[in-house]
């Protein structure tokens, strides 16, 4: 995952329907430099959150300005 890559939060639900989207402005990684954590951005706020609970969209270029403007 790099910063800027459009994201889909894991919540609570099942649904994957009703998981945030969201936009990552920071990376965290390991000692071992493997990215193990990521703030995701999205309109409720800013979250931290551990890769395992972070799913990366494959968005063409227009389709991801779109949402940019979103955040």
């Amino acid at each position: 995952m790099r910063v800027g890559d459009v994201v889909i939060l894991e919540g609570n639900t099942k649904s994957k329907f009703l998981w945030d989207l969201g936009r990552i402005p920071k990376v965290m990684q390991g000692r071992d430099g493997l990215v193990r954590s990521c703030v995701v951005k999205t309109k409720k706020g800013e979250f931290k959150r551990p890769v395992q609970s972070i799913y990366p969209l494959e968005l063409s270029e227009h389709e991801l300005k779109t949402l940019y403007e979103l955040f």
